[in-house]
């Protein structure tokens, strides 16, 4: 579509939520325009985990909690011939594990977090961050995976995991909001 509007001489602009190389396929796009001739403008955008944490008051990063932090996509593709995400190591490794697409696996995922660090670690999970219809889900692993389990985990998800999360209850003034 992209290919055709362009080539019809129209000015086209393809708006992505998020960052566009960020789980966008905004390099797929831009090399198969450029691949038929069509100039490429790359706008960068605020990706969604950083949309998500701000607005759970959860951060990603807070100096003495946290000062790494690893973004995964929950399905992975794997047309590329191999399965790289090994979510034990990635929980091993860093601090905050960010997940992206990972509604339909977020059990999945959470136990095996879990399994490294513990169900009493916390985690925050955002869905549809930013809009009116935005559900926050804040608990431990445990707490997680039995709403996970309750298929009240949709998507667009963003997945928080990590002891930089717990400086939400620092930034909440209304008790309700805590839970």
């Amino acid at each position: 579509m992209l290919l055709d509007y362009a080539k019809k001489g129209l000015t086209v602009v393809r708006l992505k939520g998020g960052d566009p190389f960020i789980f966008g396929r905004g390099e797929e796009e831009c090399i198969y325009l450029i691949s038929h001739g069509v100039e490429c403008e790359i706008v960068p955008g605020i990706s969604s985990f950083i949309a998500a944490s701000a607005r759970a008051r959860s951060p990603v990063t807070s100096r003495g909690f946290s000062s790494s932090f690893a973004v995964i996509t929950g399905i992975e593709d794997l047309a590329k011939g191999y399965k790289s995400i090994d979510v034990r190591k990635i929980a091993e490794a860093v601090d905050t594990i960010v997940i992206l697409m990972g509604a339909s696996v977020a059990e999945e995922l959470l136990e095996k977090i879990a399994s490294v660090r513990g169900f009493d670690e916390v985690g925050v999970i955002v869905i549809n961050a930013t809009l009116p219809e935005e559900k926050i889900i804040y608990g431990s692993l445990r707490d997680l995976i039995e709403s996970a389990k309750k298929g009240s985990v949709k998507n667009p998800a963003v997945i928080i995991i990590g002891p930089s999360v717990k400086l939400r209850e620092r930034m909440l003034i209304n008790v309700e909001e805590k839970m």
